[in-house]
């Protein structure tokens, strides 16, 4: 649990800090994906019909990997767009662009 006066110290904080390079945010995108590919494949059917809360919401565990899979497919999205708003060919297209 963290407390408001916390929480606005510890966003100072990241907002202040320098980004993280190339390769630390792809390790970081390599074992979260990593993560959650390993449960979603050891998840059943019972587990995943159970309770469970998000954001303060009831919802079910099925749920929140639901919502999880729609917030990745949103952040491609919005990764493919500024990629081609800056001239940049995603990796499945750029051969088909050239």
């Amino acid at each position: 649990d963290i407390k408001p006066a916390e929480l606005e110290g510890k966003l100072a904080e990241k907002a202040n800090a320098a980004p993280p390079d190339k390769e630390t945010i792809l390790t970081q995108l390599a074992t979260n994906f990593a993560e959650v590919r390993k449960d979603m494949e050891t998840a059943r059917n019972g587990f995943l019909g159970s309770d469970a809360e998000l954001f303060g919401k009831p919802t079910t565990n099925r749920g929140i990997l639901t919502s999880l899979d729609t917030a990745i497919a949103e952040q491609l999205g919005q990764a493919i767009a500024y990629a081609h708003a800056n001239g940049v060919a995603i990796p499945w297209t750029a051969t088909e662009l050239r």
